[in-house]
């Protein structure tokens, strides 16, 4: 799945949440959907399971400065 982090995404997110940094965010506007979970061992969207991007979320995490971005999001088979 690729997703694509704006500015607005940037402005809007908030560090060390689940549900609203910039990542969730790019995420529920790419699959239409609430339904998302970040974190540092997947994200959630649905039902659908993928590796996380933890470079650009460790940053802006940490409070250092991230850029609008594209990613592609590499599915997995979740064993939860």
């Amino acid at each position: 799945m690729n997703i694509s982090v704006t500015k607005n995404d940037i402005a809007n997110g908030k560090r060390r949440s689940f549900t609203r940094c910039p990542i969730a965010l790019a995420c529920k506007r790419r699959a239409k959907t609430d339904g998302v979970d970040v974190n540092f061992q997947e994200i959630r969207i649905g039902d659908r399971f993928f590796y996380p991007v933890e470079e650009f979320m460790s940053d802006f995490d940490s409070g250092r400065p991230v850029k609008p971005s594209r990613f592609t999001l590499e599915e997995f088979l979740s064993d939860h």
